[in-house]
């Protein structure tokens, strides 16, 4: 009845060659059900239908996949239900169920597990469910009539992370799920940025040793939201110059160096040649050119940034910035990457807008302007363009329908850029 297993993928097949992960292509390929096949039927069920829905791949390194499947319990009707597969140059992540098999080119093992049960997020299967969510919080001391009501899954990145909304009532918080050997330099990201004055969320409680921290839900919309509803009034862009220059501000001491978005470029631009190899000569031109910029990169004087400043990252009211998110990666890193992060993310999302590409791309202009004495224009360009690899990887990470025509039309924006 296994063999019966339906695949429901997209029509591109990726294709995966990778020496130091033999076991990507099986993994990315379409009789990935022959992986999840063993890890439903031993626990009882029967695989009945299966989709990518996501993939993170870093080349030589590791290939996480997270699958919408379709299991048949003792004989019922097909239940919805996910699961995640890995491989890493090490081998299957610790905590998964081992899935091994003999090829031609040799043994390959695969690592397994179901949703919520991820190996490196061990409160995460707490957290999904209202009884264990509340244990959690009980367990550090807050208030017995904390009772959450709903909790919504706003985010997972197998084996990284996850975001979940709890509303309690009339107030909305958040959960941030991370790895526990991780939590404890993140709560002191939260105080330190607070100590000196920035907007980040109030944490609430934490617990280091699970790895979760509560935090409260920030008063407004954030810049994306804005966007999207095309509201009368956005952001000043003396208000987000200013807020650059006050994180810039902060003591660097006890936060680790952030990796600049110019030497991510050629990692984004090798996944992108490796699953669509017809865009490689193109993908090998936009790397000289980026490569070129990359000595630029590393001798300008460090300060800290935030990292990820895409326009989700700040919550604004009446065009001031009244909150900043998702500050995972703050520390030390090249000061130009708080530039031409929000400006490739707003070029991306101009030239994809169906009603006000012109107010969007008039923003990112105005935000090169604010910035304009920092950097020179050719220095801005290229990292605008080194952002833009990495957006160009997203159609794919996300296994949305026909990727690789988003993927071809992300980069023809690279290449109108640089």
């Amino acid at each position: 009845m296994g063999a019966a297993c339906v695949h429901l993928g997209h029509d591109h097949v990726v294709t995966i060659d990778d020496s130091i992960l033999p076991a990507a292509a099986h993994i990315a390929g379409p009789h990935a059900g022959d992986l999840l096949r063993p890890v439903v039927e031993a626990a009882g069920g029967i695989l009945h239908s299966f989709r990518c829905t996501s993939m993170q791949y870093r080349p030589g390194s590791d290939l996480v996949a997270r699958f919408r499947v379709e299991v048949r319990w003792h004989g019922g009707q097909p239940m919805k239900d996910t699961l995640v597969a890995a491989t890493t140059k090490a081998g299957p992540p610790l905590g998964t169920v081992p899935v091994t098999a003999d090829t031609p080119a040799g043994s390959i093992s695969v690592g397994v597990w179901r949703w919520p049960f991820d190996p490196a997020l061990p409160a995460l299967a707490d957290a999904v469910r209202e009884s264990g969510l509340r244990s959690l919080l009980q367990d550090v001391g807050l208030l017995d009539d904390f009772v959450p009501v709903n909790i919504e899954v706003v985010a997972y990145r197998p084996i990284e992370r996850a975001v979940l909304r709890i509303r309690n009532g009339e107030r909305t918080f958040y959960v941030k799920i991370v790895r526990p050997e991780r939590a404890s330099l993140m709560l002191y990201r939260y105080q330190h940025l607070r100590s000196h004055g920035l907007p980040v969320p109030r944490v609430i409680a934490a617990d280091a040793d699970q790895g979760w921290i509560l935090l409260e839900e920030l008063d407004g919309p954030t810049l994306r939201e804005l966007i999207k509803s095309d509201a009368p009034k956005w952001v000043e862009t003396g208000r987000f110059r200013g807020m650059v220059q006050a994180l810039a501000a902060c003591d660097p001491a006890g936060l680790p160096a952030v990796r600049s978005r110019i030497l991510d470029a050629p990692i984004h631009a090798a996944v992108l040649a490796t699953v669509l190899p017809s865009e490689r000569l193109r993908l090998e031109h936009f790397g000289a050119l980026i490569s070129a910029a990359l000595d630029a990169s590393i001798q300008r004087s460090p300060s800290v940034i935030h990292g990820d400043l895409h326009e989700g990252q700040v919550v604004i009211k009446q065009g001031r910035i009244v909150g900043l998110l998702d500050i995972d990666d703050v520390g030390p890193g090249d000061p130009i990457d708080d530039v031409i992060v929000p400006v490739g993310h707003l070029r991306y999302r101009a030239s994809v807008s169906s009603g006000n590409a012109n107010r969007i791309t008039t923003l990112a202009d105005e935000l090169l302007m604010a910035f304009a004495s920092d950097y020179g224009r050719a220095d801005l360009a290229i990292g605008v363009s080194a952002v833009l690899i990495g957006v160009a990887t997203s159609p794919f990470r996300q296994q949305q329908p026909d990727w690789p025509t988003s993927v071809a039309r992300v980069l023809d924006l690279v290449e109108r850029t640089a």
